[in-house]
């Protein structure tokens, strides 16, 4: 992580061909760690165990759904209204 606070940024780099256009997204990230190495920053490439953790997925799914839901029912009725 970076050591100088407010100048987070994140990258995984687990599972690299899971996605297309992922090897481009994984580049941009390590490219953006290296230029923040390079002033000073103390930069580690970590990935969350959580994130391939099924039930971890299942809930995060859910609560992902039930978002769009309530925005959509939101935006029914706004534009119902009009």
């Amino acid at each position: 992580m970076p050591t100088q606070a407010g100048s987070g940024s994140a990258c995984s780099t687990a599972r690299p061909g899971r996605f297309p256009g992922r090897s481009r997204v994984l580049a941009g990230g390590v490219g953006r760690g290296e230029l923040l190495e390079s002033v000073g920053h103390n930069v580690e490439i970590a990935h969350p165990a959580s994130l391939e953790d099924p039930e971890f997925q299942r809930h995060f799914l859910v609560i992902v759904a039930t978002a769009v839901a309530v925005a959509l029912t939101e935006w029914s009725r706004y534009s119902a209204g009009r």
